[in-house]
């Protein structure tokens, strides 16, 4: 499922990204749901990052398109933007917060298709790199390449990353649902590692950093196998 947001006051163009949402969804055989926002605050007021595409008018009621971009990538950087406007000229502000492009009004449907699919095929990438963690009141959207590992302690999840660590509850088994299929490894019952970040391992122990990571005496023979598996799939596809 991907998740659509539209922020835009005009409703005959927001009815027309209705309706070629639709048109592209019956074409592609896709499944995706759009939310629509006439404003700055109507989709401030919803914004708990569960949408994968923004599409944002720059000029609105309540505020500046590019202002509610810059606030949104402040707290997201994973989240896809495409600009609708009137004139080009506005749309080279958006590589300020990294927008993958624009669309001019009146929106046409081909050219509106065409970046439609560019953006499905960046957010399906994004999938494998992004997960979204509950801090406290607040959500976090986590890059998994700076994430080196997890680790469970009476339900709570410490997420540590290259910079920050982040706290949460939960089972460490759901964890482990929600990353990418290649990469990480769960080497005990208390944690799971991002190979990317492993700098040695002895028969006891994974080390990342400064931290030593115990190994299950279970795991050991899998965690070679799979290690060696992940770096000769990288040597792959270079």
């Amino acid at each position: 499922m991907i998740t659509i947001a539209v922020v835009e006051d005009d409703r005959g163009e927001a009815e027309r990204l209705r309706s070629f949402l639709e048109r592209y969804e019956k074409e592609q055989t896709l499944e995706q749901q759009a939310h629509f926002f006439s404003g700055v605050e109507d989709f401030k007021n919803s914004f708990s990052f569960q949408y994968d595409l923004l599409f944002l008018d720059i000029e609105l009621p309540d505020g500046n398109g590019m202002d509610l971009a810059r606030w949104i990538r402040e707290k997201d950087t994973g989240i896809i933007i495409i600009f609708i406007t009137h004139l080009a000229q506005y749309a080279i502000d958006g590589y300020a917060v990294s927008a993958l492009d624009y669309v001019l009004k009146p929106i046409e449907y081909p050219s509106f298709a065409l970046k439609l699919k560019r953006a499905y095929i960046r957010i399906r990438n994004n999938r494998q790199e992004f997960i979204t963690v509950k801090n406290g009141a607040n959500m976090e959207r986590i890059n998994t390449n700076d994430l080196q590992y997890i680790e469970i302690y009476k339900h709570h999840i410490r997420y540590v990353l290259t910079d920050s660590i982040v706290e949460s509850y939960g089972i460490l088994s759901k964890v482990e649902e929600t990353l990418p299929k290649k990469g990480f490894y769960r080497c005990s019952s208390s944690f799971i590692i991002n190979f990317r970040h492993v700098e040695r391992m002895d028969n006891m122990n994974i080390y990342i950093g400064k931290t030593s990571i115990p190994v299950s005496r279970a795991k050991k023979k899998e965690l070679m196998s799979e290690y060696h598996r992940y770096y000769s799939d990288l040597d792959e596809e270079q």
